[in-house]
């Protein structure tokens, strides 16, 4: 019979074992490092330890799967990344998916390249005020 030190690590594995953490990080400092002056400002209404960046795998237009990186609020970040596994399953087809900083920010040069990307802290197009994808709560 497992001492209870025992069972309680045993629990912590299978509990770590159902849960599939190792899509989502936090972000490295060379990450936020990166994002600085691109696609996040010392203005943004998050800071940057509130996001986290997904491992994305998709299933992409050449019929075969492949892996993304998607920038999200932590407080979605495993909702999403579920939503992009039960995709990838569905074989929804996706071009390619990078980080927006991979376009120096700018949203036009990401939507030419049929990419799919979420945070990006900038205004909604045509106003003044901060986009869902400020927040990371938006993916186009």
């Amino acid at each position: 019979m497992l001492s209870w030190p025992w069972k309680i690590r045993a629990a912590i594995f299978l509990v770590n074992a159902c849960i599939d953490y190792a899509d989502v990080h936090e972000l490295t400092a060379s990450e936020k490092e990166a994002m600085t002056g691109v696609s996040w400002h010392k203005d943004c209404p998050v800071p940057l330890s509130d996001l986290r960046r997904l491992d994305v795998r998709y299933y992409g237009i050449d019929k075969r799967y492949h892996t993304g990186d998607l920038i999200v609020h932590q407080q979605v970040a495993f909702e999403v990344d579920e939503i992009f596994k039960q995709l990838a399953d569905a074989h929804f087809m996706i071009e390619k998916m990078q980080p927006i900083d991979e376009f120096s920010g700018h949203d036009e040069a990401s939507m030419a390249a049929n990419n799919t990307s979420a945070f990006n802290c900038r205004a909604v197009t045509g106003h003044k005020t901060y986009s869902k994808h400020a927040y990371g709560l938006a993916i186009d």
